[in-house]
């Protein structure tokens, strides 16, 4: 009877040991996420800057309805990302979400079909996408062969900003596309 005692000790200690390890991990974790943003209509985060917050959000990524992730190709590699210029609507052309980040973005969209428009270096990339119910979607954007030096001036990435804007979200209040 005692060394049952034992074991049902033992086991438990086992478990709570094991609890608190996954608990630690959890919050080590937290802590080297960006802050989270709030859109009034959902919460996401963008980062992933340096490999801990790249870690973090990579693991984070599993909590979230959508997770993006952009790359650029080097040479023969494939490497973050960052300052790409992102705009999410829903289906009616409502813009939900203007902002520049990188190289992860997660968000927490409500069930519906959306659009996502990315652009990187002055080159746009689009996909539709539908989030469904305990289905989360994962997008990766690529953009090959692009020469991290062809940034351009100040001026010259402005008024790219400005074409983009103006090709993908044509008024900032809001309204639907083509109004």
């Amino acid at each position: 009877m005692k060394r049952l005692e034992s074991s049902t000790t033992l086991l438990a200690t086992a478990v709570l040991v094991a609890s608190l390890h996954a608990g630690i991990a959890r919050a080590q974790e937290q802590s080297d996420l960006p802050p989270q943003q709030d859109t009034g209509l959902f919460t996401y985060r963008t980062g992933g800057i340096g490999k801990q917050e790249a870690e973090a959000m990579k693991a984070d990524a599993q909590h979230h309805p959508l997770s993006l992730l952009f790359t650029s190709r080097i040479g023969e590699r494939d490497a973050y990302a960052a300052d790409v210029e992102v705009i999410i609507e829903n289906e009616n052309g409502l813009t939900l979400l203007m902002t520049r980040g990188g190289p992860f973005l997660s968000a927490d969209l409500p069930d519906g079909h959306y659009r996502v428009s990315a652009r990187y270096q002055g080159v746009g990339q689009s996909r539709n996408f539908d989030i469904r119910a305990k289905k989360p979607v994962t997008l990766t954007f690529n953009w090959k062969d692009r020469d991290q030096t062809e940034s351009g001036s100040v001026p010259e990435r402005a008024r790219r900003m400005n074409q983009f804007r103006e090709e993908c979200h044509p008024s900032a209040d809001c309204r639907r596309r083509g109004s």
